[in-house]
């Protein structure tokens, strides 16, 4: 991959105890490649909208689902990645996108 992705990958693992990147990141809004991210970089550039809408594919959300049940207990796994899809089908104007069936 180009040194623009490897830039994005290394600022990307500057994050706190917390999984939140970090303030001083020089990372843009949105992510264009997050293929050689780790899981837990893939998971906090989803919770900080940086995946683009039109790269998150189907591929992308299994590999999000493995992602948090790789990285947390089952149930807190589900509820994270639950609460993470919904914002992000908000965030995009497509509530009607999430749906569960818990309701």
């Amino acid at each position: 991959m180009g040194s623009d992705h490897s830039l994005k990958a290394a600022e990307l693992r500057s994050v706190d105890s917390r999984g939140r990147l970090s303030p001083h990141s020089n990372l843009g809004n949105q992510l264009s490649s997050y293929a050689e991210l780790s899981n837990q970089e893939f998971i906090v550039a989803f919770e900080a909208d940086m995946v683009p809408g039109e790269s998150f594919h189907h591929a992308d959300h299994v590999r999000l689902a493995f992602a948090y049940l790789s990285e947390y207990p089952a149930l807190e796994a589900l509820e994270k990645f639950s609460t993470a899809l919904r914002r992000y089908a908000t965030a995009r104007g497509k509530p009607q996108r999430y749906h569960d069936s818990t309701g």
